[in-house]
């Protein structure tokens, strides 16, 4: 469940969210199980978060960085991750339908059994990411 004072402060917006997080190097923050529905989370600092079981359902969530983030089981549906830095983010079982990880980058990114019907994948890095059991259908994959 989220620690209250993370989510005070990510409701706060995306500039002291990140500022927090530049205070505090080594925490890893958790918000599993929040809901954070069509918000813009622009270039939020979201890297070794604790999203597991959050619902971000279309976010703007444009160059995150969710590197080593746990996004497991995640509605990240219709989700804008265009340029998102998601390096060895665990997104095991996220439905990720419709979403946008255009540019983004998913080096070492664990999406066994994620739905990512119909998610845009072009120009994305998906080097060494495991997608053993992923939904694929009508995904546009990328160009590289």
């Amino acid at each position: 469940m989220a620690d209250a004072e993370y989510l005070r402060i990510i409701n706060e917006g995306v500039a002291i969210w990140n500022q927090t997080r530049q205070m505090y190097p080594g925490v890893k923050p958790d918000l599993s199980g929040v809901v954070l529905h069509d918000v813009d989370l622009t270039g939020v600092d979201f890297s070794g978060t604790d999203l597991h079981n959050a619902d971000l359902q279309r976010a703007d969530m444009a160059r995150a960085n969710l590197e080593e983030a746990n996004l497991a089981e995640a509605n990240l549906r219709g989700v804008d991750l265009w340029r998102a830095n998601l390096r060895g983010a665990n997104l095991s079982r996220a439905n990720l339908q419709g979403a946008i990880l255009a540019s983004s980058s998913l080096n070492r990114a664990r999406l066994g059994g994620a739905d990512l019907r119909g998610a845009i994948l072009v120009d994305a890095n998906l080097t060494n990411a495991d997608m053993e059991g992923a939904i694929t259908k009508g995904v546009r994959l990328p160009l590289r």
